[in-house]
């Protein structure tokens, strides 16, 4: 995932336990940042507050210091979120001096201890206090972030109900409400016949092509940015998996003006035409907007972090 300090762009590489700078001059070889190496296992959230560095791990909520690109005095926040379950990644956004952490479902197996971070959004005080369940039902929220004072995430729908269902979503998360996983997805349809009631449940505010995996998102708020795309929301699909049609593998533009408009592609290249899953040149992660109105989209499959740049 990725975030931005200071004019610096920083990305988590979950399967190297380590962070990364990508240096100010514009140059392709990141820096490391410097963290406890015995401190991190699969960091992928990450946000920068008063100078802190806060990462979420596949167990823990950890907070730094930051002293260049060295990250100091180590505290763990949080230490009890689940860890061994299928959807490992743990995401992160800070609004009002509180911290959101969304964590995927636990697979039919169980898990154990712990169990209500899951498949939910959960908040804290920043030092780790005054935990509360904010919402549920979501299964896999890879991409949470605030924006005009509302919390906005992605949600990957379930796997085995074809290649057409269910609608991957965007959603626009309140306080206390369930947004309908494991029982129901989109406008409150029962996943089956065992399902509970769906009456009640929160439903999307844009539906996707099922399977697409939309993960990380930026609103673009630059100045530099023309009328013509400040405002609006660039999500990351990472491409289907269960589909012998592939779908998703791009970035989509979402027009926002306080509502949602119908999405629209804005990057590809990196599925070929015609191509199957298995031709799949990268996959989109996640999507950060610079101040500088610059776009960075990480691709986990190739290890590369691309750069968007507006043509005047």
């Amino acid at each position: 995932m990725l975030a931005t300090y200071r004019g610096t762009l920083y990305a988590t590489i979950p399967e190297q336990d380590r962070v990364v700078a990508l240096p100010e001059d514009g140059g392709s070889a990141a820096d490391i940042v410097t963290v406890n190496p015995d401190s991190l296992s699969k960091p992928h959230g990450i946000a920068f507050h008063d100078d802190r560095l806060y990462l979420a791990t596949e167990g823990a909520v950890v907070r730094y210091r930051m002293d260049g690109l060295e990250a100091t005095d180590r505290e763990v926040l949080v230490d009890d979120i689940p860890v061994g379950v299928y959807h490992w990644t743990r995401s992160l956004a800070i609004h009002d001096d509180r911290l959101s952490l969304s964590a995927g479902n636990c697979p039919s197996g169980g898990c154990s201890g712990g169990d209500d971070y899951l498949a939910a959004v959960t908040a804290f005080d920043l030092d780790g206090s005054n935990r509360t369940t904010y919402a549920t039902g979501l299964r896999k929220a890879v991409g949470i972030g605030w924006h005009d004072g509302k919390l906005f995430a992605t949600d990957n729908g379930i796997d085995d109900l074809g290649p057409d269902l269910p609608p991957d979503e965007i959603n626009v998360v309140e306080a206390g409400r369930d947004y309908g996983y494991p029982d129901c997805y989109g406008d409150n349809v029962p996943v089956d016949d065992e399902s509970g009631d769906c009456e009640g449940r929160a439903t999307p505010a844009v539906e996707l092509q099922a399977h697409v995996a939309p993960l990380g998102f930026d609103f673009a708020t630059a100045d530099a940015l023309p009328d013509s795309h400040r405002g609006d929301m660039y999500v990351a699909l990472h491409g289907s998996w269960t589909r012998d049609d592939p779908v998703g593998y791009e970035v989509i533009r979402v027009p926002y003006d306080g509502s949602f408009g119908d999405p629209t592609t804005f990057v590809t290249g990196w599925m070929p035409e015609d191509g199957t899953n298995e031709d799949a040149r990268g996959r989109p992660a996640d999507v950060c907007v610079a101040d500088t109105g610059e776009m960075y989209v990480s691709d986990d499959l190739s290890g590369t972090i691309y750069r968007v740049c507006h043509s005047r």
